[in-house]
Protein backbone atom coordinates (compact mmCIF):
# COMPACT_ATOMS: atom_id res chain seq x y z
CA UNK A 1 0.00 0.00 0.00
CA UNK A 2 3.07 2.52 0.74
CA UNK A 3 4.17 2.05 -2.89
CA UNK A 4 0.46 3.17 -4.49
CA UNK A 5 -0.15 6.22 -6.07
CA UNK A 6 -2.19 8.79 -4.64
CA UNK A 7 -5.00 8.44 -7.63
CA UNK A 8 -4.76 4.49 -6.87
CA UNK A 9 -5.44 5.39 -2.98
CA UNK A 10 -8.27 7.83 -3.84
CA UNK A 11 -9.88 4.83 -5.72
CA UNK A 12 -9.34 2.75 -3.02
CA UNK A 13 -10.64 5.04 -0.23
CA UNK A 14 -13.88 5.68 -2.13
CA UNK A 15 -14.92 2.59 -1.71
CA UNK A 16 -15.20 3.63 2.40
CA UNK A 17 -17.23 6.70 1.75
CA UNK A 18 -19.79 5.18 4.03
CA UNK A 19 -17.34 3.94 6.82
CA UNK A 20 -16.48 6.72 8.49
CA UNK A 21 -14.75 5.03 11.25
CA UNK A 22 -11.86 3.56 8.82
CA UNK A 23 -11.63 6.96 7.13
CA UNK A 24 -10.57 8.39 10.38
CA UNK A 25 -7.90 5.36 11.20
CA UNK A 26 -6.53 6.41 7.43
CA UNK A 27 -5.87 9.90 8.75
CA UNK A 28 -3.32 8.48 10.79
CA UNK A 29 -1.20 6.27 9.03
CA UNK A 30 0.90 9.10 7.24
CA UNK A 31 0.75 12.81 5.08
CA UNK A 32 -0.59 10.95 1.63
CA UNK A 33 -3.08 8.93 3.60
CA UNK A 34 -4.64 12.07 5.57
CA UNK A 35 -3.95 14.23 2.81
CA UNK A 36 -6.60 12.16 0.98
CA UNK A 37 -8.69 10.61 2.93
CA UNK A 38 -9.93 14.19 4.65
CA UNK A 39 -11.08 15.02 1.59
CA UNK A 40 -13.73 12.33 1.57
CA UNK A 41 -14.84 12.80 4.72
CA UNK A 42 -15.37 16.69 4.16
CA UNK A 43 -17.11 16.41 0.81
CA UNK A 44 -20.66 15.83 1.98
CA UNK A 45 -22.25 18.30 4.55
CA UNK A 46 -25.15 15.59 5.44
CA UNK A 47 -22.64 13.44 7.21
CA UNK A 48 -21.17 16.86 8.95
CA UNK A 49 -21.78 16.85 13.10
CA UNK A 50 -22.68 19.70 15.00
CA UNK A 51 -18.66 19.19 16.48
CA UNK A 52 -17.81 20.27 12.66
CA UNK A 53 -18.72 24.03 13.06
CA UNK A 54 -16.20 24.05 15.29
CA UNK A 55 -13.81 23.23 13.11
CA UNK A 56 -15.17 25.79 10.81
CA UNK A 57 -15.26 28.33 12.73
CA UNK A 58 -11.35 27.84 12.94
CA UNK A 59 -10.90 28.38 9.09
CA UNK A 60 -13.17 31.41 8.94
CA UNK A 61 -11.23 34.58 8.02
CA UNK A 62 -10.21 37.43 10.49
CA UNK A 63 -12.40 39.85 9.09
CA UNK A 64 -15.46 37.43 10.16
CA UNK A 65 -14.30 36.59 13.19
CA UNK A 66 -14.53 40.46 13.88
CA UNK A 67 -17.80 40.66 12.95
CA UNK A 68 -18.88 37.52 14.89
CA UNK A 69 -16.99 39.23 17.79
CA UNK A 70 -18.97 42.54 17.60
CA UNK A 71 -22.37 40.53 18.57
CA UNK A 72 -21.36 37.56 19.98
CA UNK A 73 -19.53 37.40 23.50
CA UNK A 74 -20.62 33.98 25.23
CA UNK A 75 -18.86 31.78 22.42
CA UNK A 76 -14.54 32.13 22.50
CA UNK A 77 -13.25 31.35 19.54
CA UNK A 78 -10.91 28.09 19.07
CA UNK A 79 -7.40 29.35 18.95
CA UNK A 80 -5.63 26.33 17.30
CA UNK A 81 -5.25 26.61 12.98
CA UNK A 82 -6.41 23.97 11.32
CA UNK A 83 -4.29 21.98 9.41
CA UNK A 84 -6.79 22.48 6.07
CA UNK A 85 -8.72 24.24 4.23
CA UNK A 86 -12.01 22.39 5.36
CA UNK A 87 -14.71 24.03 3.23
CA UNK A 88 -13.07 24.02 -0.10
CA UNK A 89 -13.48 19.72 0.10
CA UNK A 90 -16.95 20.34 -0.06
CA UNK A 91 -18.95 18.45 -3.01
CA UNK A 92 -22.47 18.17 -1.60
CA UNK A 93 -23.79 21.44 0.31
CA UNK A 94 -27.56 20.84 1.88
CA UNK A 95 -28.43 24.11 3.27
CA UNK A 96 -31.00 22.51 5.34
CA UNK A 97 -28.35 19.53 7.27
CA UNK A 98 -25.86 23.23 8.46
CA UNK A 99 -28.70 24.56 9.39
CA UNK A 100 -30.19 21.61 11.61
CA UNK A 101 -26.52 20.47 12.84
CA UNK A 102 -25.84 24.19 14.08
CA UNK A 103 -29.08 24.32 15.85
CA UNK A 104 -27.82 21.19 17.90
CA UNK A 105 -24.75 22.80 18.35
CA UNK A 106 -26.56 25.79 19.57
CA UNK A 107 -28.83 23.68 21.59
CA UNK A 108 -30.72 27.31 23.50
CA UNK A 109 -33.44 28.42 20.72
CA UNK A 110 -32.96 32.17 22.36
CA UNK A 111 -29.06 31.36 21.52
CA UNK A 112 -29.69 30.20 18.36
CA UNK A 113 -31.44 33.63 16.79
CA UNK A 114 -28.79 35.64 18.27
CA UNK A 115 -25.74 33.28 17.08
CA UNK A 116 -27.37 32.77 13.59
CA UNK A 117 -24.59 35.24 12.23
CA UNK A 118 -21.75 32.45 12.80
CA UNK A 119 -23.89 30.53 10.50
CA UNK A 120 -24.23 33.25 8.08
CA UNK A 121 -20.18 33.72 7.90
CA UNK A 122 -19.80 30.32 7.45
CA UNK A 123 -21.97 29.76 4.64
CA UNK A 124 -19.76 33.26 3.29
CA UNK A 125 -16.84 30.86 3.97
CA UNK A 126 -18.59 28.13 1.83
CA UNK A 127 -19.10 30.31 -1.63
CA UNK A 128 -15.68 31.78 -1.38
CA UNK A 129 -13.40 28.45 -1.04
CA UNK A 130 -15.89 26.00 -2.62
CA UNK A 131 -14.36 26.10 -6.13
CA UNK A 132 -16.66 22.75 -7.92
CA UNK A 133 -19.55 22.44 -5.52
CA UNK A 134 -21.18 19.58 -7.64
CA UNK A 135 -24.77 19.29 -5.75
CA UNK A 136 -26.61 21.70 -4.10
CA UNK A 137 -29.86 21.43 -1.46
CA UNK A 138 -31.84 24.59 -0.29
CA UNK A 139 -34.35 23.16 1.23
CA UNK A 140 -34.66 25.59 3.90
CA UNK A 141 -35.68 24.69 7.37
CA UNK A 142 -38.96 26.36 8.59
CA UNK A 143 -38.82 28.85 11.57
CA UNK A 144 -35.31 29.40 11.11
CA UNK A 145 -33.76 32.67 9.40
CA UNK A 146 -33.06 32.24 5.60
CA UNK A 147 -30.19 34.38 3.75
CA UNK A 148 -29.22 34.46 0.36
CA UNK A 149 -26.15 33.00 0.24
CA UNK A 150 -26.51 33.25 -3.66
CA UNK A 151 -25.80 36.92 -3.47
CA UNK A 152 -22.44 35.82 -1.26
CA UNK A 153 -18.92 36.90 -2.89
CA UNK A 154 -18.15 33.87 -4.81
CA UNK A 155 -21.25 32.55 -5.24
CA UNK A 156 -20.62 32.42 -8.94
CA UNK A 157 -17.79 30.65 -8.85
CA UNK A 158 -18.99 27.89 -6.18
CA UNK A 159 -21.90 27.32 -7.94
CA UNK A 160 -21.48 27.37 -11.71
CA UNK A 161 -20.66 23.71 -11.71
CA UNK A 162 -23.74 22.43 -10.22
CA UNK A 163 -24.99 19.34 -11.82
CA UNK A 164 -27.96 18.46 -9.17
CA UNK A 165 -30.55 20.43 -7.72
CA UNK A 166 -33.14 19.78 -4.80
CA UNK A 167 -34.86 23.17 -3.58
CA UNK A 168 -38.52 24.10 -2.38
CA UNK A 169 -40.89 26.37 -5.04
CA UNK A 170 -41.33 28.59 -2.63
CA UNK A 171 -37.85 30.27 -2.30
CA UNK A 172 -37.71 33.85 -3.19
CA UNK A 173 -37.13 35.24 -7.15
CA UNK A 174 -33.34 36.19 -5.93
CA UNK A 175 -32.25 33.06 -5.03
CA UNK A 176 -33.93 31.92 -8.92
CA UNK A 177 -32.57 34.62 -10.82
CA UNK A 178 -29.01 34.26 -9.13
CA UNK A 179 -29.50 30.35 -9.95
CA UNK A 180 -30.38 31.38 -13.22
CA UNK A 181 -27.62 33.32 -13.94
CA UNK A 182 -24.79 31.12 -12.42
CA UNK A 183 -26.23 26.83 -13.08
CA UNK A 184 -26.56 26.08 -16.74
CA UNK A 185 -25.25 22.87 -16.16
CA UNK A 186 -27.87 20.83 -14.02
CA UNK A 187 -28.90 17.30 -14.95
CA UNK A 188 -30.91 16.52 -12.14
CA UNK A 189 -33.32 18.78 -10.70
CA UNK A 190 -35.89 18.40 -7.59
CA UNK A 191 -38.82 20.55 -6.84
CA UNK A 192 -41.09 20.36 -3.81
CA UNK A 193 -44.36 22.39 -4.11
CA UNK A 194 -46.29 23.08 -0.54
CA UNK A 195 -47.65 25.65 1.38
CA UNK A 196 -49.75 26.66 -1.77
CA UNK A 197 -46.76 28.95 -2.92
CA UNK A 198 -44.56 28.86 -6.42
CA UNK A 199 -42.10 31.56 -6.51
CA UNK A 200 -42.39 34.29 -9.61
CA UNK A 201 -38.47 33.46 -10.59
CA UNK A 202 -39.47 29.16 -10.86
CA UNK A 203 -40.62 29.56 -14.80
CA UNK A 204 -37.62 31.64 -16.42
CA UNK A 205 -35.31 29.59 -14.07
CA UNK A 206 -36.52 26.07 -15.46
CA UNK A 207 -36.39 27.89 -18.98
CA UNK A 208 -32.85 28.76 -18.62
CA UNK A 209 -31.51 25.15 -17.00
CA UNK A 210 -33.24 22.84 -20.00
CA UNK A 211 -30.80 22.20 -21.97
CA UNK A 212 -28.89 19.88 -20.18
CA UNK A 213 -31.81 18.38 -17.75
CA UNK A 214 -31.86 15.00 -17.50
CA UNK A 215 -33.55 13.84 -14.67
CA UNK A 216 -36.50 15.77 -13.25
CA UNK A 217 -38.29 15.04 -9.91
CA UNK A 218 -41.56 16.31 -8.77
CA UNK A 219 -42.83 16.12 -5.96
CA UNK A 220 -46.17 17.42 -4.02
CA UNK A 221 -47.81 17.01 -0.90
CA UNK A 222 -51.19 17.52 -0.36
CA UNK A 223 -50.97 21.14 0.34
CA UNK A 224 -49.17 22.06 -2.69
CA UNK A 225 -50.13 24.70 -5.53
CA UNK A 226 -51.68 24.02 -8.91
CA UNK A 227 -49.14 23.30 -11.47
CA UNK A 228 -51.27 23.38 -14.26
CA UNK A 229 -49.96 27.23 -15.20
CA UNK A 230 -46.60 25.68 -14.71
CA UNK A 231 -46.72 22.55 -16.76
CA UNK A 232 -48.14 24.98 -19.70
CA UNK A 233 -44.83 26.85 -20.02
CA UNK A 234 -43.26 23.54 -20.32
CA UNK A 235 -41.34 23.40 -23.57
CA UNK A 236 -40.25 20.98 -26.42
CA UNK A 237 -36.89 21.11 -25.48
CA UNK A 238 -37.71 20.17 -21.79
CA UNK A 239 -39.43 17.31 -22.93
CA UNK A 240 -37.32 15.61 -25.12
CA UNK A 241 -34.19 16.60 -23.10
CA UNK A 242 -35.37 14.67 -20.01
CA UNK A 243 -34.85 11.16 -19.91
CA UNK A 244 -35.99 10.32 -16.25
CA UNK A 245 -38.83 11.59 -14.39
CA UNK A 246 -40.00 11.52 -11.02
CA UNK A 247 -43.83 12.70 -10.08
CA UNK A 248 -45.31 12.09 -6.81
CA UNK A 249 -48.65 13.58 -6.42
CA UNK A 250 -52.03 13.91 -4.96
CA UNK A 251 -54.37 15.97 -7.08
CA UNK A 252 -52.63 16.71 -10.76
CA UNK A 253 -53.49 15.46 -14.53
CA UNK A 254 -51.19 13.15 -15.82
CA UNK A 255 -51.73 13.87 -19.19
CA UNK A 256 -48.25 15.89 -19.83
CA UNK A 257 -46.36 12.93 -19.16
CA UNK A 258 -46.99 11.57 -22.39
CA UNK A 259 -44.76 14.86 -23.96
CA UNK A 260 -41.68 13.22 -22.41
CA UNK A 261 -40.80 11.01 -25.61
CA UNK A 262 -37.31 10.23 -24.72
CA UNK A 263 -37.93 8.65 -21.28
CA UNK A 264 -35.77 6.05 -20.34
CA UNK A 265 -36.99 6.44 -16.48
CA UNK A 266 -40.52 6.58 -15.40
CA UNK A 267 -41.55 6.81 -11.41
CA UNK A 268 -45.20 7.58 -10.11
CA UNK A 269 -46.27 8.24 -6.56
CA UNK A 270 -49.91 8.80 -6.29
CA UNK A 271 -51.77 7.72 -3.17
CA UNK A 272 -55.41 9.10 -3.98
CA UNK A 273 -58.45 7.55 -5.47
CA UNK A 274 -57.47 8.67 -9.04
CA UNK A 275 -56.64 5.95 -11.44
CA UNK A 276 -52.94 6.37 -12.60
CA UNK A 277 -53.71 4.41 -15.67
CA UNK A 278 -56.50 5.62 -17.01
CA UNK A 279 -54.38 8.53 -18.42
CA UNK A 280 -51.22 6.45 -19.04
CA UNK A 281 -52.92 3.14 -20.68
CA UNK A 282 -52.42 4.28 -23.86
CA UNK A 283 -49.45 6.68 -23.53
CA UNK A 284 -46.19 4.63 -25.69
CA UNK A 285 -42.29 5.54 -24.49
CA UNK A 286 -40.19 4.13 -27.09
CA UNK A 287 -37.10 4.16 -24.99
CA UNK A 288 -38.69 3.34 -21.65
CA UNK A 289 -36.56 1.16 -19.42
CA UNK A 290 -37.30 1.24 -15.99
CA UNK A 291 -40.77 1.90 -14.63
CA UNK A 292 -41.70 2.22 -10.50
CA UNK A 293 -45.27 2.61 -9.89
CA UNK A 294 -46.85 3.25 -6.39
CA UNK A 295 -50.23 3.78 -6.48
CA UNK A 296 -53.69 2.88 -4.31
CA UNK A 297 -56.16 2.62 -7.00
CA UNK A 298 -55.63 -0.11 -9.80
CA UNK A 299 -57.60 -0.46 -13.07
CA UNK A 300 -56.29 -3.83 -14.16
CA UNK A 301 -56.98 -3.78 -17.65
CA UNK A 302 -55.78 -0.43 -18.42
CA UNK A 303 -52.07 -1.59 -16.48
CA UNK A 304 -51.98 -4.63 -18.72
CA UNK A 305 -52.85 -2.39 -21.53
CA UNK A 306 -50.04 0.08 -20.63
CA UNK A 307 -47.51 -3.34 -20.46
CA UNK A 308 -48.79 -4.35 -23.67
CA UNK A 309 -47.64 -0.91 -25.62
CA UNK A 310 -44.54 -0.26 -23.47
CA UNK A 311 -43.56 -3.46 -21.69
CA UNK A 312 -40.58 -4.84 -24.88
CA UNK A 313 -37.79 -2.90 -23.83
CA UNK A 314 -38.75 -2.72 -19.75
CA UNK A 315 -35.53 -3.80 -17.89
CA UNK A 316 -36.71 -2.98 -14.19
CA UNK A 317 -40.51 -3.27 -13.37
CA UNK A 318 -41.18 -2.22 -9.64
CA UNK A 319 -45.20 -2.05 -8.61
CA UNK A 320 -46.31 -1.04 -5.38
CA UNK A 321 -43.63 -1.73 -2.83
CA UNK A 322 -45.08 0.79 -0.61
CA UNK A 323 -48.81 0.22 -0.80
CA UNK A 324 -48.68 -3.55 -1.31
CA UNK A 325 -51.72 -3.45 -4.30
CA UNK A 326 -50.95 -6.83 -6.38
CA UNK A 327 -52.76 -8.56 -9.12
CA UNK A 328 -52.46 -11.93 -10.61
CA UNK A 329 -53.21 -10.92 -14.14
CA UNK A 330 -51.16 -8.22 -14.23
CA UNK A 331 -48.65 -10.89 -13.20
CA UNK A 332 -49.49 -12.86 -15.81
CA UNK A 333 -49.08 -9.85 -17.75
CA UNK A 334 -45.61 -9.59 -16.90
CA UNK A 335 -44.93 -12.64 -18.35
CA UNK A 336 -46.33 -11.89 -21.74
CA UNK A 337 -44.85 -8.26 -22.51
CA UNK A 338 -41.95 -7.86 -20.14
CA UNK A 339 -39.56 -10.54 -20.93
CA UNK A 340 -36.66 -8.50 -21.15
CA UNK A 341 -37.06 -7.55 -17.30
CA UNK A 342 -33.73 -7.67 -15.32
CA UNK A 343 -35.42 -6.30 -12.28
CA UNK A 344 -38.62 -7.08 -11.04
CA UNK A 345 -40.82 -6.38 -8.04
CA UNK A 346 -44.13 -7.51 -7.41
CA UNK A 347 -46.18 -9.13 -4.83
CA UNK A 348 -47.56 -13.03 -5.34
CA UNK A 349 -50.25 -14.58 -3.65
CA UNK A 350 -49.57 -18.03 -1.57
CA UNK A 351 -52.55 -19.35 -4.02
CA UNK A 352 -50.28 -17.91 -7.27
CA UNK A 353 -47.47 -20.24 -7.16
CA UNK A 354 -47.82 -21.02 -10.88
CA UNK A 355 -48.23 -17.55 -12.01
CA UNK A 356 -45.09 -16.86 -10.44
CA UNK A 357 -43.70 -20.01 -12.30
CA UNK A 358 -44.79 -18.90 -15.77
CA UNK A 359 -43.02 -15.10 -14.71
CA UNK A 360 -39.65 -17.18 -13.91
CA UNK A 361 -40.04 -19.22 -17.04
CA UNK A 362 -40.60 -15.93 -19.05
CA UNK A 363 -38.28 -13.67 -17.75
CA UNK A 364 -35.24 -14.99 -19.04
CA UNK A 365 -32.36 -11.84 -18.22
CA UNK A 366 -33.60 -11.31 -14.61
CA UNK A 367 -31.08 -10.92 -12.28
CA UNK A 368 -32.78 -9.64 -9.70
CA UNK A 369 -36.19 -10.38 -7.61
CA UNK A 370 -38.30 -8.90 -4.68
CA UNK A 371 -40.64 -11.37 -3.17
CA UNK A 372 -43.45 -10.15 -1.01
CA UNK A 373 -43.15 -12.47 2.44
CA UNK A 374 -46.44 -11.96 4.31
CA UNK A 375 -48.88 -14.66 6.58
CA UNK A 376 -52.12 -13.12 5.55
CA UNK A 377 -52.11 -14.45 1.87
CA UNK A 378 -48.37 -14.13 0.64
CA UNK A 379 -45.50 -16.07 0.08
CA UNK A 380 -43.79 -17.41 3.26
CA UNK A 381 -39.87 -17.79 3.06
CA UNK A 382 -39.59 -21.21 2.92
CA UNK A 383 -42.25 -21.28 -0.82
CA UNK A 384 -40.00 -18.35 -1.89
CA UNK A 385 -36.78 -19.61 -1.59
CA UNK A 386 -37.98 -22.78 -3.11
CA UNK A 387 -39.45 -20.86 -5.86
CA UNK A 388 -36.33 -18.98 -6.78
CA UNK A 389 -33.90 -22.49 -6.38
CA UNK A 390 -36.20 -24.40 -8.66
CA UNK A 391 -37.58 -21.55 -11.37
CA UNK A 392 -35.59 -18.44 -11.55
CA UNK A 393 -33.54 -18.20 -14.68
CA UNK A 394 -29.65 -18.73 -14.96
CA UNK A 395 -28.40 -15.02 -14.79
CA UNK A 396 -30.68 -14.62 -11.56
CA UNK A 397 -28.26 -13.73 -8.36
CA UNK A 398 -29.75 -11.67 -6.10
CA UNK A 399 -32.92 -11.79 -3.99
CA UNK A 400 -34.85 -9.30 -2.26
CA UNK A 401 -37.16 -10.81 0.66
CA UNK A 402 -39.43 -7.67 1.59
CA UNK A 403 -41.62 -8.03 4.56
CA UNK A 404 -44.88 -6.68 4.09
CA UNK A 405 -46.26 -4.54 7.09
CA UNK A 406 -48.50 -7.36 8.65
CA UNK A 407 -47.85 -9.81 11.59
CA UNK A 408 -45.42 -12.58 10.48
CA UNK A 409 -44.55 -15.00 13.08
CA UNK A 410 -43.95 -18.27 10.64
CA UNK A 411 -40.21 -19.00 11.78
CA UNK A 412 -38.22 -20.20 8.74
CA UNK A 413 -36.49 -23.55 10.03
CA UNK A 414 -32.37 -23.49 9.76
CA UNK A 415 -32.51 -27.07 8.18
CA UNK A 416 -34.84 -25.62 4.93
CA UNK A 417 -32.38 -22.37 4.92
CA UNK A 418 -29.02 -24.90 5.08
CA UNK A 419 -31.66 -27.08 2.24
CA UNK A 420 -31.41 -23.76 -0.07
CA UNK A 421 -27.84 -23.03 0.26
CA UNK A 422 -26.99 -26.78 -1.09
CA UNK A 423 -29.79 -26.62 -3.88
CA UNK A 424 -27.96 -23.07 -4.97
CA UNK A 425 -24.47 -24.52 -5.38
CA UNK A 426 -25.37 -27.29 -7.87
CA UNK A 427 -27.20 -24.60 -10.31
CA UNK A 428 -25.53 -24.57 -13.57
CA UNK A 429 -23.89 -21.47 -14.27
CA UNK A 430 -23.68 -20.76 -10.53
CA UNK A 431 -23.28 -17.60 -9.13
CA UNK A 432 -22.65 -16.51 -5.71
CA UNK A 433 -25.95 -14.95 -4.37
CA UNK A 434 -26.87 -11.79 -2.63
CA UNK A 435 -29.82 -11.61 -0.18
CA UNK A 436 -31.86 -8.59 0.91
CA UNK A 437 -34.23 -8.59 4.10
CA UNK A 438 -36.19 -5.73 4.10
CA UNK A 439 -38.63 -5.73 7.05
CA UNK A 440 -40.16 -3.12 10.40
CA UNK A 441 -38.03 -3.05 13.36
CA UNK A 442 -40.35 -5.25 14.76
CA UNK A 443 -40.79 -8.33 12.86
CA UNK A 444 -39.99 -11.46 12.94
CA UNK A 445 -37.97 -12.79 9.95
CA UNK A 446 -35.07 -14.79 8.53
CA UNK A 447 -32.23 -12.95 10.12
CA UNK A 448 -34.06 -12.35 13.74
CA UNK A 449 -33.48 -16.15 14.21
CA UNK A 450 -30.05 -16.75 15.99
CA UNK A 451 -29.65 -20.60 14.31
CA UNK A 452 -30.23 -18.79 11.01
CA UNK A 453 -28.06 -16.34 11.31
CA UNK A 454 -25.46 -18.73 11.92
CA UNK A 455 -25.75 -20.80 8.70
CA UNK A 456 -25.84 -17.01 6.88
CA UNK A 457 -22.00 -16.95 8.53
CA UNK A 458 -21.43 -20.61 7.05
CA UNK A 459 -22.12 -19.58 3.35
CA UNK A 460 -20.77 -16.45 3.17
CA UNK A 461 -17.32 -17.99 4.61
CA UNK A 462 -17.88 -20.68 1.75
CA UNK A 463 -18.35 -17.61 -0.56
CA UNK A 464 -22.17 -18.83 -1.21
CA UNK A 465 -22.98 -15.72 -0.23
CA UNK A 466 -22.26 -12.46 -1.87
CA UNK A 467 -23.74 -10.04 0.30
CA UNK A 468 -26.32 -10.35 2.79
CA UNK A 469 -28.45 -7.04 3.89
CA UNK A 470 -30.78 -6.37 6.03
CA UNK A 471 -32.96 -3.23 5.98
CA UNK A 472 -35.10 -2.32 9.05
CA UNK A 473 -37.40 0.25 9.03
CA UNK A 474 -37.06 2.78 12.33
CA UNK A 475 -39.27 5.92 12.12
CA UNK A 476 -39.65 5.97 8.08
CA UNK A 477 -36.12 5.23 7.24
CA UNK A 478 -34.56 2.54 6.77
CA UNK A 479 -30.93 1.44 8.45
CA UNK A 480 -28.72 -0.39 5.91
CA UNK A 481 -26.88 -3.62 8.26
CA UNK A 482 -24.19 -5.43 5.21
CA UNK A 483 -23.00 -8.58 7.12
CA UNK A 484 -20.41 -8.58 4.08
Amino acid sequence: MSQLSADCLFEIFEYLANDKRSLYSCLLVNKLWCNISVRILWRDSTNYSPRTFITLIKCLPNESKKIISKNIIIHPFPVSNPMFNYASFCKFLSIYEIQLKFKFLVRSPEYFIRDYIILIEILKLFMTQISSLKKLDIQLHKNLPNTNFTSFPGAENCLKYITELQLFSYINSEFFYNLSQYCHNIKSLIIEFCDNIISDGLKDFLFSIQKNLKYFYIIQSDKSPDLTDLVSSFTTKLYNTVNKFYYSTFNVSFSFINNFTNLQLLEIEHFDTTDVFEKLAYFIFPYLKILRIDIYTINTKLAIKFLENNGKNLEEFTFCEMTGESDNLLNLAIAKFCVNLKILSIGFKNNELESLKTVLNACKHLEFIKLWIGEVDLLNEKIALEMVTNYSPKNLNRIELLYRHQSYTEKLHPEVLDSFFVSWTKRLPYFPISIIIKRLDVTESLDTNEENMNIIDKYIKLNVIKKFIILTEMGGFYLENVIR
